[in-house]
């Protein structure tokens, strides 16, 4: 399992600069919003876009030293002020 780390890791890496890159974790990947129990390397992106709307420089290949990568569009959060007026 070690290695999935360390591939994620190399992973990232090689992301860096994509801004349309928000994080990279390690996780099941999912089909249709379903878990399918397979271990991936989990990108998470702003927005998710067909292959060919994306540049071929900006590309997230679909493997990655063997594992398999899921990309996961997600929500960019934004910090909000919490505190009770009343």
């Amino acid at each position: 399992m070690l290695t999935i780390f360390k591939a994620k890791r190399a992973l990232c890496s090689e992301l860096v600069g994509n801004a349309n890159v928000l994080g990279v974790g390690v996780g099941y990947a999912t089909k249709r919003a379903l878990i399918t129990g397979e271990i991936a390397i989990v990108v998470f992106v702003k927005k998710k876009l067909r292959v060919e709307r994306v540049p071929q420089g900006q590309r997230i290949p679909t493997t990655f030293q063997s594992f398999r990568v899921d990309v996961v569009e997600h929500a960019v959060t934004r910090p909000c002020n919490c505190t009770s007026t009343s």
